[in-house]
C-alpha cells in the first residue's frame, strides 16, 4: 500500500510504501523484498520514489528488521521501521 502524507506547515508531501509486518517472514525474505524496492528505485519506476515504512508488532521484530536494513548500504535511507501500535495517533483526517 502506498500513502501520501502532507506536511501542511512545511508545504510538502511525502509518499510512503507501507509494509505491515506480522513477524512471520524470515529476515532473508525481508532482504529480498528490500532488494526489489532498491531495484525499482534505481530503475526510476516511480518519481518521486516512496519511502518504505515497515510497521512491526514489537520491539524484538523492530530490532530484527533494523539489522536487515543495516546491511543495505547506500539505499538504507529509503527504509524505516516503526512499531505498528499507536502509529497513526499523531495524524488528523
Amino acid at each position: 500500500m502506498t500513502v501520501e502524507i502532507g506536511l501542511v506547515q512545511q508545504r510538502m508531501k511525502m509518499s510512503y510504501a507501507i509494509e505491515v509486518d506480522r513477524g512471520s517472514e524470515k529476515p532473508r525474505i525481508i532482504a529480498e523484498k528490500c532488494a526489489a524496492y532498491i531495484e525499482a528505485f534505481y530503475k526510476g519506476l516511480r518519481n518521486p520514489f516512496p519511502y518504505v515504512l515497515f510497521l512491526v508488532p514489537d520491539e524484538w521484530r523492530k530490532s530484527e528488521l533494523s539489522r536487515v536494513l543495516g546491511r543495505l548500504g547506500d539505499c538504507r535511507e529509503i527504509f524505516s521501521v516503526k512499531l505498528a501500535a499507536g502509529f497513526g495517533a499523531g495524524f488528523q483526517a
